[in-house]
């Protein structure tokens, strides 16, 4: 955020040795001070308007906002509305997988707890993308700052929909695998049942 407001420091300088060119060469210090003054206004306007393109935090009045609420690995919920992160596929409720030791990991109640965890019960924001055939609102949501779609997929609790995300995820997923990172390094048959993710 304060990476533009550092870019603004010569612009300031420059504007306030011109002004005195353009406007007030035989101005009296009063003058003078109020040149300054709307000077350093002009610019905390200027450093106001970057911070809010630059911050994904600040959006439109259409997002969700609130403490959410954890159904699943890939939905929420906010003030009631139930919200589907947008672009990827976690566990349905029942799917099982084997541990190294053989044991039965419950990976519905895992990713769930991940997801939880994660966000912590700080404030999520949701850009809507549409609804799903459930009628469940799917969004793109953040949580101090971090994308929670890419933050599942990248820890290995969810993966990439590219039938919906057009492969947003995809190197988070690659990567996850890779280091065998949660659902990766488990035995997981028929993870994903009958659904296809292209």
């Amino acid at each position: 955020m304060w990476a533009r407001a550092i870019e603004y420091k010569e612009w300031v300088a420059w504007l306030q040795s011109r002004s005195s060119q353009w406007l007030f060469r035989q101005a009296d210090p009063g003058r003078r001070m109020k040149a300054d003054f709307l000077v350093i206004v002009a610019v905390f306007l200027a450093v106001l308007v970057a911070c809010r393109q630059d911050d994904p935090e600040v959006a439109d009045e259409q997002d969700l906002v609130g403490v959410a609420t954890v159904v699943d690995g890939d939905t929420i919920e906010i003030h009631g509305e139930r919200i589907r992160l947008s672009g990827i596929d976690a566990p349905e409720r029942g799917r099982e997988c084997t541990d190294a030791s053989g044991a039965i990991v419950r990976v519905y109640q895992t990713t769930s707890i991940a997801l939880d965890r994660f966000i912590a019960g700080r404030s999520v924001r949701c850009a809507r993308d549409g609804n799903d055939g459930y009628g469940r609102v799917v969004a793109r949501c953040r949580v101090g700052g971090t994308d929670i779609a890419s933050w599942m997929v990248a820890n290995g609790h969810a993966w990439d929909w590219p039938k919906y995300s057009k492969g947003r995820y995809a190197p988070e997923e690659s990567r996850a695998r890779a280091a065998k990172a949660g659902l990766w390094s488990l035995e997981c048959p028929n993870l994903l049942g009958d659904r296809t993710l292209k």
